[in-house]
């Protein structure tokens, strides 16, 4: 069944966007699902999700050109579903300005990805940072960043925690920022959270397997950011009618469900 036939409503108008989705398939992570584009589109017919913004785990891993590359060559296959997320890495950072402004040159890409944890370099570099975020806001795109809070040996306080990202949220207005996961603790949502009720340009994303589902969701509802919720399904990692569920099964209106599952990206994307 698709979401829209699950919501129990005829909602032919309704357009789900998964607005946080990868392909390819990472050494370092086990894939239920395809994580090739033609098996990713065809699990998106099944649910019923008509977008998707994707950043390629070939570009969050090792290749930033060939990983933008390829998201370009999905999207141009498949121009009406798939959206490019232009990754930067800034461990190479001239080479990734010029893959971002190739990519932009295209009408295919909409958002620019970062990912520190798994390229170990921080959101604390501020002029590397602000580079990216001048580019964002010249070319209305948004911008996406995995986020962790996480006490993990060599990890905290190197790479992405969320606190570090208010200056620059604060300092661009004009720029949308999605921050991935909430954190991925009670703790880090805690400051996501105070982000979004201070600050009318932070989303966040329902992606992530603890503190970023259901009862989240259902949080921000409570503290009236419920228009701050996109959705997100972090595919290949994580399976699409699952991650659905979260907002279908959540104790949410209608209303509400239907604001998550696309018009509060669209509001983020600027569409509406």
């Amino acid at each position: 069944m698709t979401i829209q036939e699950l919501l129990g409503k005829d909602l032919p108008e309704l357009e789900v966007i998964d607005i946080h989705a990868h392909m390819n398939r990472p050494a370092q992570f086990m894939c239920p699902g395809d994580p090739d584009i033609d098996g990713m589109i065809a699990e998106m017919d099944r649910v019923g999700i008509s977008r998707i913004a994707i950043a390629p785990n070939m570009a969050i891993n090792c290749d930033v050109v060939l990983g933008n590359k390829m998201v370009l060559e999905a999207a141009r296959q498949y121009p009406s579903r798939v959206m490019g997320l232009a990754t930067v890495n800034f461990n190479d950072f001239e080479e990734s300005m010029e893959s971002l402004k190739s990519c932009f040159a295209t009408s295919h890409f909409k958002g620019i990805k970062l990912h520190p944890d798994f390229m170990h370099y921080s959101v604390r570099e501020s002029d590397k940072m602000r580079a990216v975020l001048d580019f964002a806001q010249e070319k209305n795109a948004f911008f996406i960043s995995h986020t962790d809070e996480r006490v993990i040996p060599g990890h905290l306080n190197l790479y992405s925690h969320p606190d570090w990202f208010e200056e620059y949220i604060r300092d661009y207005p004009q720029v949308n920022f999605l921050l991935a996961h909430c954190a991925l603790s009670a703790e880090g949502y805690r400051t996501c959270l105070r982000l979004a009720l201070e600050y009318d340009n932070v989303y966040l994303d329902t992606t992530g397997f603890r503190f970023s589902s259901t009862w989240t969701v259902q949080d921000l509802v409570r503290n009236g950011k419920g228009d701050r919720v996109v959705f997100g399904t972090d595919i290949p990692f994580n399976d699409m009618g699952s991650a659905g569920g979260r907002i279908i099964l959540g104790h949410l209106s209608l209303a509400e469900k239907i604001k998550m599952l696309g018009g509060n990206a669209q509001r983020m994307l600027r569409e509406i």
